[in-house]
Formats: structure tokens, C-alpha cells, sequence
């Protein structure tokens, strides 16, 4: 894990060790959320034929890239009271989920596994400038406006597939 994602996981690592908590069991349970993209990341190693560190690496480095972990958590924050709200929301984060899926895999497609996570998202970014630079537009009027309620976020959502290059 990297960026904001990590930094809540070590967060609330202290906040348990300091109650008594084991650190190694303590960061097990909070990381667990966070592995909910292990399939995909072990799909996404396999249809591309690369290590399962590798794909690990740019899925992190690329979610924290992409500030995708606010949007999941601005959808995590939506009203699920209710039958359609909670469907609502998980359809939601399923859509960025099965995104980031893609997202990973167009920029594999593109990468040779020698080059660091980093220098495969600046590669991808370099060839898909316009694309990106429109979603990122969009993303950033509706992170901006308070509070993003479950219109905003499905447009989010959508922008966030406009992101991928490969169909």
C-alpha cells in the first residue's frame, strides 16, 4: 500500500498499539479492506503475464497517483440506509473497483516490467495526455464542491473509466 491508504492503515496501527494491540496483528485486520482488490491484482498479473509484485506495485502507486481512494471513500461516506442506497453504493464502488482493474492493465499493456511503477504511469500519462487531462478537469470540480452526494459520484465514477485506453 501507498499514499493516503497507507498512512490510515499506520494511523490506525498506533491508535490499537497504543491501547495494548499487537502491531503485526493490529496491521493484518486494518490492511484488510485494502486487500479487497487482491483478485484483481492476481487476474491482472495473470492475463499480462507478469509477478504478482509487480502488478501489486503500479495497482498502489497508481490508486495513490490517481487519488482514487478519496473517491472510494466519499462513496463509503453516501447514505446506505435502505435497500437502494446500499445497491446504489456498492454498484459505485464495484465501478471504480472493476476501473482500476483496467486502468492497471492499460498501463501493463504498454510497460516493460524492468521499469519502475512509477516510469510505467508517467509513460502511460505521456501517451494519453488529452484523455487524462479531461477526466482530471472533471474530478477535480467535483472533489471541490461539498459534499458529493450519489449524482456527483457516479460522475466521478465515469470519468474514472474514461481514463482507460484499452477496451
Amino acid at each position: 500500500m501507498q499514499g493516503p491508504d497507507a498512512e490510515v492503515v499506520q494511523t490506525r496501527t498506533a491508535q490499537l498499539v497504543a491501547r495494548g494491540a499487537d502491531e503485526r496483528h493490529a496491521t493484518a485486520v486494518l490492511s484488510l479492506l485494502h486487500g479487497f482488490c487482491a483478485m484483481d491484482i492476481i487476474d491482472v498479473a495473470d492475463l499480462e503475464g507478469r509477478e504478482l509484485e509487480e502488478v501489486a506495485e503500479l495497482y498502489y502507486t497508481l490508486n495513490a497517483h490517481l487519488g482514487l481512494d478519496h473517491l472510494l471513500t466519499a462513496i463509503s461516506g453516501l447514505d446506505d440506509t435502505g435497500r437502494w442506497n446500499a445497491l446504489a453504493r456498492l454498484a459505485l464502488r464495484d465501478d471504480v473497483y472493476g476501473s482500476m482493474r483496467l486502468l492497471c492493465l492499460d498501463v501493463l499493456s504498454g510497460s516493460a516490467s524492468a521499469e519502475t511503477a512509477a516510469e510505467k504511469i508517467t509513460d502511460w500519462e505521456a501517451t494519453n495526455t488529452s484523455r487524462l487531462a479531461r477526466a482530471r478537469s472533471i474530478l477535480t470540480e467535483i472533489f471541490a464542491a461539498h459534499p458529493a452526494d450519489l449524482s456527483t459520484l457516479s460522475v466521478a465514477a465515469r470519468q474514472v473509466r474514461t481514463m482507460v485506453g484499452r477496451g
